[in-house]
């Protein structure tokens, strides 16, 4: 029996040399936007049905729509008040390519959380709302990607929380709440992937400079 996989997604497209000391500094030069011609070749062997690139900016994925013959029918990225994705939102969108929202809470758990970054569940606006919708700040930053169009992939293993996590399709918010949670904006990235930072085609070059700007400050 022949099984075709609906959506094959790309996460992390760097190329890395085959030596027996792989480094991410050994990068190679490869274009990340070939990785997505290099995927077509899955759809025309009807292993996979879509295809789909995550982290990739307006460039390169104009790149990608540039040399595509299969529709690159996902983009993922990360979502969520705090960073301003609405220009990358609406180009995607104009070209029938749907965006996914990862970190839809910030990341606030992670490892190298600092004291300067936010934490989007007790900040004042998304609190109040999320009393006035009588829900919980988890569920108001979920339905925030929701209510925009977009599909949203909030991480957990905690069977209680992913049944929270489902009650946020029942939050419909405004558009003056959408606009109102957009005031949040402060140029946050929880993944910036640093350490990847050196690669030439690394995706966040002027947020990496803003937020090293930031730190010296």
């Amino acid at each position: 029996m022949k099984c075709t996989l609906r959506l094959y997604l790309c996460s992390v497209y760097y190329r890395k040399r085959k030596t027996s000391q792989v480094t991410f500094a050994t990068a190679s030069k490869f274009p990340s936007f070939l990785l997505s011609k290099a995927m077509e070749h899955l759809v025309e062997k009807g292993l996979v049905k879509s295809i789909g690139v995550s982290n990739f900016n307006i460039s390169q994925m104009e790149e990608v729509l540039k040399i595509a013959k299969k529709p690159v029918v996902i983009n993922q990225v990360e979502n969520h008040p705090c960073i301003d994705q609405r220009e990358l939102i609406d180009f995607c969108k104009s070209k029938n390519i749907l965006v996914t929202a990862y970190s839809p809470l910030g990341f606030p758990e992670r490892s190298w959380t600092t004291e300067k970054d936010p934490n989007m569940q007790e900040d004042p606006v998304v609190k109040k709302i999320a009393e006035h919708k009588g829900c919980t700040p988890v569920q108001l930053l979920i339905a925030y990607n929701l209510c925009q169009g977009l599909l949203c992939i909030p991480k957990s293993v905690t069977p209680s929380r992913i049944l929270q996590n489902f009650r946020a399709l029942g939050v419909q918010l405004t558009k003056e709440e959408i606009e109102k949670l957009d005031t949040l904006v402060r140029d946050y990235r929880a993944r910036a992937w640093e350490f990847w930072s050196h690669h030439p085609y690394y995706p966040f070059p002027e947020e990496l400079e803003k937020l090293s700007d930031e730190m010296t400050k």
